[in-house]
C-alpha cells in the first residue's frame, strides 16, 4: 500500500514561511551585528595597539638609526685611517701615541655625545688590539669584554649585525682596576658594524646601547595603562620591556609567543589567557632587525561590557519576534485570498474537479521558473567575465598559489615557466600622458599585442602594479632552448609595434626557465629582481637571466683616487676640472664591471661623501638646492647610471655656485666698511663730544 502524503494549506504554507522569513533574519541580523560588533571592537584594540607599536618601533629604530650614524662618522674619521696606516713597531714613539690618542678620544666623544650609549670597542684585526671608550686599549687576550667577537665570525663577513640584549662586565675607568676583572654588569644591546666596509682599516667597531636607556623610549608617550610593551627576538629572547625584570629572558616557550614567531603575517594579534584574565596580544615584525614588537594589552572590562550588550539583543530579537508573529497572520491572509481565487479559476477553466490536491503549488511552480531565467542569466554573467577570473587567477598563480581552482582557468600543461616583464620607463611622463582610464587601455592594447606576437607559446599576462605588465610563458622541455634562443627576437618586434601606440621606451626583462608550476613564483621574482639592472645598463633594454649571472664581478671595489680628485677640485671650486673629474669617476666604475649592488654602495658612498663636505663647510641642503627633500631622496627616484651621473654633476655645480654667491656677499660687506672708513676716518663721530667744541687729539 502506498504511503499519503500529507498536503498542507497554501495559507499555512504561507504562515510558516513568514513567520520562517522574519525570524531567520531576526536571528541572522541579531547574530550578525552581535559578532560584527565584537570583531569592530576587536579590530579597533588591534589597530589601536598597531599605532602605539609603530610609534614604538619608530623611536626604538630611530635610536639604533642614530648609534649607526654615529658609528659610520667614526668609521669614516681621519683618526681610524691614520690608525690604519701606523707602524706598531716604529721607532716614532710619539706619532704613535698621537695617533692612539686621536682614536681613543674619537670613541670617548662618540660615547659621551649619546646617552644611549654604554661604552664603544674598536677591534684591530692585524694587531689584535683592542681600543675602548674608557680611554685605555688592551691586547685582545686581556679584554673583558670579547663574545661579540666570536658571534660576529659566525655571521656572514663584512655585514651590521645586532646582538640580543646580554649581560656585559663593565669595568671601571681606573686602569688598575680595569686590569684586575670586571666590578659589574649592566644589560646592553651591541652592535658590531665591519669598519673594512667604509675605511681602509681591517677591524670590527662595536657600539654597546643601555638596556634600560632604551627601554624608556618604549615608554615614550605611547603606553598607556592598559598594555604592556615587550620587543623580542625571532628566537624569543626579550630584548626590551617594560615588564621590569623581563628582558634577557627567553619566553618563546608561551604559547601565543610560538605562534606569533611561526606566523607568516608581518603584523596581527592573537587572544592568550593567563588565569582568569583574558588578553589581547598585538604584534609588529621590524624589517629593519627582524625585532617582533608586542603590545599585551587586557580585555577583561571589555567582555564584561559585551556580556550585557548581548544579553539586550536577545530580548531585543525576542520581542520582535513575538510581535511579528501577527503581522505574519494577516499578511499571509491577505496574499493567500487572492491566490485562492486564481487557483478557483484555472481550476474551474482545466477543468479539474474532486479533490483539490495540491494545484496551489502552480503559482510556485512560476516562481521557480524565473528563479531559472535568473539563474541562467548569472550564468551568461559568468561567462562574460571569464576573463576577469582569469587574469585573478594569473595574479594568484605568480604569487605562489596553485591549487586546482586556480589552475582550473588558466591555460598552462607544460612543465617549465618562464616569466616576461614590460617595464615602463619613466612611468611619470607616460602616466602624464595618459592619465586615468587612457594609461590602462594602453597597457592592455601592449598587453594584447605581446600575447599575438608570442602566440607560439602558452602564455597568460596581466597589468601589475601601475608601470609593468607581466607574461608567464609555458614550455615544454623541447622548446626551452628555442625560447631562450628566440625570446630576445620576439621582444624586439613587441617593442616596435608598441611603440607606434606609444613612444616612450620600455625595459624588458626575462627569467630562466623553472620547471614546475611550484616555481612560477620563483620565475616571477626573478625577473622583477632583473629590473634593478637598469641602473647599469640604462633604460630602453632586454636584459635577460641567463646573460647576467656570471657577468659582474662581485668583489667589492670603491675608486678612492677618483673620488680624491673630484673632491680636490670641489674646494678649488673649478667647475670644468671638476665635472671632468665626475666623468672619469663614472667611467672607473664602468670599466669595472661591477654588480649592481657594489655599484649602490659606491654611489651611496659618494653622496656620503657630499654630505660631510656640506656639513663641512656648513652648507644647508635647503638652500644650496632649494628643496625640502634629502639627497638621498632624489637617488631613490633616478633609474639608470646616466642620469645619477648627470644629478651628480647637477649637485657640485649648485654647490659651487651657492659658495660663490655667499664668498660675493661677503665680500660685498667687507669692502662697504671699507669705503665709509676711508671716506670718513678724520670725523669725529663720537655722540659726547659738541661740534662746536675744539677736540685735542692724542696720539696713539
Amino acid at each position: 500500500m502506498m504511503k499519503r502524503y500529507i498536503s498542507f494549506p497554501l495559507f499555512f504554507k504561507l504562515f510558516t514561511a513568514f513567520v520562517l522569513i522574519m525570524v531567520i533574519p531576526v536571528l541572522i541580523i541579531s547574530i550578525t551585528y552581535y559578532y560584527h560588533t565584537l570583531s569592530f571592537f576587536t579590530e579597533e584594540l588591534f589597530k589601536t595597539g598597531t599605532e602605539k607599536l609603530n610609534m614604538v618601533q619608530g623611536f626604538v629604530e630611530a635610536s639604533l638609526n642614530e648609534v649607526l650614524n654615529d658609528a659610520k662618522q667614526i668609521a669614516l674619521s681621519d683618526a681610524i685611517e691614520n690608525l690604519s696606516r701606523m707602524p706598531f713597531k716604529s721607532s716614532d714613539y710619539g706619532k704613535n701615541i698621537s695617533v692612539i690618542s686621536g682614536v681613543l678620544n674619537l670613541l670617548y666623544n662618540a660615547r659621551i655625545s649619546n646617552k644611549n650609549i654604554h661604552s664603544v670597542y674598536l677591534y684591530d684585526y692585524n694587531n689584535e688590539i683592542i681600543y675602548t671608550s674608557d680611554m685605555i686599549y688592551f691586547n685582545r687576550s686581556d679584554f673583558y669584554d670579547t663574545a661579540w667577537i666570536d658571534e660576529y665570525k659566525n655571521k656572514e663577513r663584512n655585514i651590521l649585525f645586532w646582538m640580543e640584549t646580554r649581560e656585559a662586565g663593565i669595568p671601571v675607568t681606573n686602569e688598575n682596576s680595569a686590569k684586575s676583572g670586571l666590578t659589574g654588569t649592566f644589560k646592553v644591546i651591541t652592535m658590531v658594524y665591519p669598519v673594512t666596509y667604509t675605511s681602509s682599516f681591517r677591524g670590527l667597531l662595536v657600539i654597546n646601547l643601555k638596556e634600560d636607556e632604551l627601554t624608556k623610549v618604549l615608554n615614550h608617550g605611547v603606553l598607556q595603562p592598559t598594555g604592556e610593551i615587550t620587543v623580542i627576538s625571532p628566537s624569543g629572547n626579550v630584548i626590551l620591556s617594560t615588564v621590569k625584570g623581563l628582558a634577557t629572558t627567553n619566553i618563546s616557550d608561551r604559547d601565543y609567543i610560538s605562534e606569533i614567531i611561526s606566523s607568516g603575517k608581518v603584523s596581527g594579534f592573537v587572544r592568550t589567557k593567563a588565569g582568569k584574565e583574558n588578553y589581547i596580544v598585538v604584534y609588529n615584525k621590524s624589517d629593519y632587525n627582524g625585532w617582533i614588537y608586542l603590545n599585551i594589552c587586557s580585555i577583561q572590562q571589555f567582555l564584561t561590557n559585551f556580556r550585557v550588550f548581548r544579553s539586550i539583543i536577545l530580548i531585543v530579537s525576542f520581542i520582535m519576534t513575538v510581535a511579528g508573529i501577527p503581522v505574519c497572520y494577516f499578511v499571509s491572509r491577505s496574499l493567500y485570498n487572492p491566490v485562492r481565487n486564481i487557483v478557483e479559476k484555472l481550476r474551474l477553466q482545466i477543468g479539474i474537479t474532486g479533490e483539490k490536491s495540491n494545484n496551489e503549488m502552480d503559482v510556485i511552480s512560476n516562481a521557480l521558473n524565473e528563479i531559472l531565467k535568473q539563474g541562467n542569466q548569472l550564468r551568461r554573467l559568468y561567462e562574460h567575465n571569464a576573463g576577469k577570473l582569469r587574469e585573478n587567477s594569473l595574479l594568484a598563480f605568480i604569487k605562489g598559489k596553485t591549487d586546482p581552482d586556480t589552475m582550473q582557468h588558466l591555460p598552462f600543461d607544460e612543465e617549465y615557466f618562464s616569466c616576461v616583464i614590460i617595464t615602463i620607463d619613466n612611468f611619470n611622463s607616460f602616466n602624464r600622458r595618459f592619465p586615468g582610464d587612457e594609461g590602462y587601455y594602453t597597457k592592455e592594447l601592449i598587453l594584447k599585442l605581446s600575447l599575438e606576437i608570442m602566440n607560439s607559446y602558452k602564455c597568460a599576462g596581466i597589468q601589475y602594479e601601475k608601470n609593468a605588465i607581466v607574461i608567464i610563458a609555458n614550455l615544454s622541455a623541447k622548446s626551452v632552448p628555442s625560447f631562450k634562443s628566440g625570446i630576445v627576437s620576439l621582444i624586439d618586434e613587441i617593442k616596435t609595434k608598441a611603440y607606434k601606440v606609444y613612444d616612450g621606451t620600455f625595459t624588458v626583462t626575462v627569467s630562466n626557465c623553472h620547471k614546475g608550476p611550484e616555481n612560477a613564483e620563483t620565475a616571477f621574482e626573478e625577473a622583477k629582481n632583473l629590473i634593478k639592472y637598469r641602473l647599469i645598463y640604462g633604460s630602453d633594454k632586454i636584459i635577460v637571466a641567463w646573460e647576467i649571472n656570471d657577468k659582474h664581478n662581485d668583489t667589492y671595489y670603491y675608486p678612492y683616487s677618483a673620488e680624491k680628485h673630484v673632491f680636490n677640485f670641489l674646494k678649488l671650486g673649478n667647475t670644468d676640472e671638476l665635472l671632468k673629474a665626475v666623468d672619469n669617476f663614472f667611467l672607473e666604475i664602468r670599466k669595472k664591471n661591477l654588480s649592481y649592488d657594489n655599484i649602490l654602495q659606491i654611489i651611496n658612498q659618494l653622496i656620503s661623501g657630499i654630505v660631510k663636505y656640506m656639513l663641512s663647510e656648513r652648507l644647508k641642503p635647503a638652500e644650496v638646492f632649494s628643496t625640502d627633500k634629502t639627497l638621498y631622496e632624489h637617488l631613490a627616484s633616478l633609474e639608470t647610471l646616466d642620469e645619477i651621473q648627470q644629478w651628480i654633476k647637477n649637485i657640485f655645480v649648485s654647490i659651487i655656485e651657492y659658495r660663490t654667491i655667499r664668498k660675493s656677499d661677503k665680500n660685498k660687506y667687507v669692502r662697504m666698511v671699507q669705503e665709509y672708513i676711508h671716506e670718513h676716518y678724520n670725523e669725529n663721530i663720537s655722540p659726547e663730544i659738541s661740534p662746536k667744541k675744539s677736540v685735542s687729539v692724542i696720539p696713539i
